[in-house]
């Protein structure tokens, strides 16, 4: 985790909390019935762009192999310890 705490892995680490945000809030609104249908797509929407700037935050982060286990760490941390990781 120590490698975690690079700054190279903050935009990755916010645009990884950013894409559970809007995950979370997909989710949400599944649970609860679904609302209306554009309410869910524009909800839908905002989780694949948000997944698809993970993506792009790590391609752009250019990972060594190093680097690349400590990311798969990252990811599955919970969202305080991410936090944490943002902190430091």
């Amino acid at each position: 985790m120590e490698l975690a705490k690079d700054p190279k892995f903050k935009p990755l680490i916010k645009a990884l909390l950013a894409q559970r945000k809007a995950a979370k809030a997909l989710a949400e609104l599944s649970a609860s019935g679904g609302g209306d249908s554009a309410k869910y797509q524009e909800l839908f929407g905002k989780s694949r762009a948000a997944s698809q700037a993970v993506g792009e935050a790590v391609a752009k982060a250019e990972l060594a192999d190093s680097e690349r286990v400590a990311w798969d760490s990252v990811t599955s941390l919970d969202d305080a310890r991410l936090e944490e990781l943002l902190a430091n």
